[in-house]
């Protein structure tokens, strides 16, 4: 298996387009293609960045094995997308509980209407009706956010399975790679300018 087949593969395995793996490595979709289709050949730090992107090691980009499944020898390459799978099932769980957890604190307040007064502010009575009343006449308000805060995120791991990956380190480094590589490609501009004006 070529390198540009694994590229593909791998890139494929990981539910993710030339598009969306060119912009985590500052490059172009054209240059992925050429990658994938052999025409060209990715240098040692996209090979070291493909590598971390896929989980393998620059071992199995690198060597050569033409019959053998890059899967059965590599495990991990999967497990990105297991975890992506799995963080969406636990999601939908968190979201469907937070949401009904809401709505019984809701139909309990229409069922079981609670008025709650805590005292007077400037001579006025204040009194709480409604969801907030039944809130506190149960004294359930603690109970009550706790299950917003897990449908939160729900719908922050349903929605968002890759969040807290690509850090603002991460785009850093990305984006210092990708000024080096314009950094070398001026002075390689400007040698050959150089050079062609002695």
């Amino acid at each position: 298996m070529t390198l540009g087949e694994k590229i593909l593969l791998l890139r494929k395995q990981n539910s993710m387009t030339q598009e969306q793996l060119a912009e985590r490595l500052a490059i172009t979709r054209q240059t992925v293609s050429k990658w994938e289709l052999g025409e060209s050949e990715p240098d040692i730090t996209y090979l070291i960045q493909l590598s971390e992107i896929f989980q393998v090691t620059t071992d199995h980009l690198l060597k050569d094995a033409p019959n053998t499944s890059p899967t059965s020898d590599f495990p991990s390459e999967k497990e990105p997308m297991l975890q992506r799978k799995a963080k969406m099932w636990i999601g939908g769980i968190f979201t469907i509980v937070g949401v009904f957890g809401v709505l019984t604190f809701w139909v309990l307040s229409i069922v079981r209407p609670a008025e709650y007064g805590t005292g007077t502010i400037g001579g006025e009575s204040i009194i709480y009706t409604g969801l907030q009343g039944f809130l506190r006449t149960w004294n359930a308000t603690g109970l009550f956010w706790f299950v917003v805060a897990i449908g939160a995120i729900g719908v922050i791991l349903l929605f968002f399975p890759n969040f807290g990956k690509g850090s603002a380190v991460d785009a850093a480094e990305k984006e210092l790679a990708r000024v080096k590589d314009e950094k070398q490609r001026v002075e390689q501009f400007l040698k050959d300018l150089e050079q062609n004006t002695k």
